[in-house]
């Protein structure tokens, strides 16, 4: 419940200003709609009764009315657009922050494809029927009064026959609402699916050619296909046509009933020729207020249908709060540190500690642990056994954020963002000048790449570790950590980097199985 509340919550922030714009004109046009009917029936009553005056003034209370239409509800239309826009952007950035917010081993365990579909589709269809929905909930209310206002003042009795034979019309979305939700559960579960095999395909397309996996690959999302088809879309396909054939009808029966019964009326002197067109405006703005019910009933589970997979991205996420940490120093020391993967041992009982100042080796074989107590250090494991301590206090007391700040974290699997080589370095430090990423281009040696367009594709290993390390070291922290820094780099390469970490000023700690790097270290941790 904690999740679903923040889930509305934040986009309740990101879209008020634009649900505020799109209520004000859904309202505005419906309560236009329903007098304009009013005058259009005084006007044929006027010109029936040769009334020239009376005509006039209905003819300018209708030219104001096109006037509003015209310019007043495109221009808050406009409006709506464009704040719908910013809202929609700063949404999304909501729920990106909200899913880098999960723990580490949880955020883990999703497949990248579950994880794009559900962060690029599911905002955007979870605030779509969100904006309607509430949208709907204040119009509703607000044209039945109005419209029931101007219906029974005219003949009560016509008034309720009427709505009373349109209401028919809701009992179909009650029938079906279950089921329409279900089909759109298993849509949406499919669609995730399919993007994970499409992720796998993407991401190997030489290992696919190689080992001729083309049409294994290719059955496989046709199999999937048709066993969704045949188990799903062909029946919602079905329902929906039913339902739409059926709701045809009853419009048709409606509208020949009500035209039937006004004609008996009229001819009976019981009711005007005027009321009786401008009945027919009032029963088209009475479907759209049925239409927006039949939309509620329909897809008020569509929504939560949505809101439980944007749980998925809320849920876990870790625990805020604990002490800021201000030191300009950070001495660590680890007392009995435990850790297994399930029922594998990775660390037992392991003490050490790192002066601040000290360059820091974390040596070992493959396995030893040597990642896992960098993953614990930066609080990104946190169901460790024993206890780390920065500066005598326990690293669980400590914020995570504050403590984050003060470390620069250079991974062994570095990326490369399409654009310039200052733009990939400047993402460690967005405050960062022009002077300082010139001074880290030279300082990583990779000024023959300045001013030039890059991608993971356009450099080799050794030169997207540099970048990496850059990156980390454009960040002000106190603390530099590498994993696996020697990663990808030639002799030359790993000279460079033994010297940056023996002259640098900084507190670094460093994972490898090499011993040629224990020569830049005054501490050592055998793992």
């Amino acid at each position: 419940m904690k999740e679903r509340k923040r889930i509305y919550k934040d986009c309740e922030r990101a879209m008020y200003i634009p649900l505020f714009f799109n209520s004000v004109n859904e309202i505005l046009s419906g309560i236009l709609i329903i007098y304009t009917a009013g005058i259009i029936g005084d006007f044929a009553d006027a010109v029936l009764k040769m009334d020239i005056s009376y005509v006039k003034y209905n003819f300018y209370q209708l030219l104001f009315c096109i006037l509003i239409n015209v310019i007043i509800i495109p221009s808050m239309g406009f409006l709506c657009n464009v704040f719908m826009l910013k809202g929609a952007l700063s949404h999304d950035r909501i729920v990106y922050s909200r899913f880098l917010d999960k723990k580490y081993e949880n955020a883990m365990q999703m497949k990248e494809g579950e994880v794009q579909y559900r962060l690029e589709n599911d905002p955007i269809e979870f605030r779509y029927y969100w904006m309607e929905i509430v949208t709907k909930c204040i119009l509703i209310p607000i044209l039945l009064i109005y419209l029931g206002w101007c219906t029974i003042r005219i003949h009560v009795i016509f008034t309720l026959f009427t709505f009373g034979i349109s209401l028919i019309k809701l009992i179909l979305p009650i029938l079906f609402q279950k089921l329409l939700a279900k089909y759109d559960k298993a849509s949406r579960e499919y669609s995730t699916e399919v993007r994970n095999i499409e992720i796998e395909i993407s991401d190997r397309p030489y290992a696919i050619a190689i080992l001729h996996l083309k049409k294994a690959f290719l059955e496989r999302l046709e199999l999937k296909f048709q066993r969704f088809f045949d188990k799903i879309e062909k029946k919602n396909i079905k329902l929906r046509t039913i339902i739409n054939h059926i709701s045809t009808i009853l419009d048709t029966i409606d509208n020949l009933l009500i035209l039937l019964v006004g004609s008996i009326l009229v001819a009976n002197k019981v009711i005007s020729t005027g009321v009786v067109v401008s009945m027919i405006g009032y029963i088209t703005m009475f479907d759209y207020i049925l239409n927006n019910i039949n939309f509620l009933i329909e897809n008020i589970p569509i929504m939560k249908n949505l809101l439980e997979r944007l749980e998925v991205l809320y849920q876990d996420q870790e625990e805020e709060g604990g002490k800021e940490f201000l030191g300009k120093e950070a001495n660590i020391s680890a007392k009995q540190l435990s850790f297994s993967y399930g029922n594998k041992v990775i660390i037992d009982h392991k003490n050490f500690s790192i002066p601040f100042h000290s360059k820091t080796a974390l040596f070992g074989e493959n396995g030893s642990g040597k990642s896992t107590i960098i993953k614990i250090l930066t609080g990104l494991i946190q169901d460790y056994k024993g206890e780390i301590q920065i500066n005598q206090e326990n690293l669980r007391n400590i914020s995570k954020k504050s403590w984050r700040e003060k470390i620069a974290f250079a991974t062994q699997d570095s990326y490369i963002f399409e654009g310039t080589l200052e733009e990939n370095i400047r993402l460690g430090n967005l405050e960062a000048n022009d002077q300082e990423i010139n001074e880290i281009i030279k300082e990583i040696g990779l000024e023959y790449l300045k001013n030039r367009k890059i991608s993971m594709e356009d450099v080799s290993g050794g030169e997207r570790q540099r970048i990496s390390i850059a990156r980390a070291l454009i960040k002000e922290s106190i603390i530099l950590i590498l994993d696996e820094p020697n990663n990808n780099l030639d002799k030359e390469g790993i000279q460079w980097l033994q010297t940056l970490i023996k002259k640098s000023d900084k507190m670094i700690i460093f994972v490898s199985h090499e011993k040629e790097m224990l020569s830049c270290a005054n501490n050592i941790i055998q793992l």
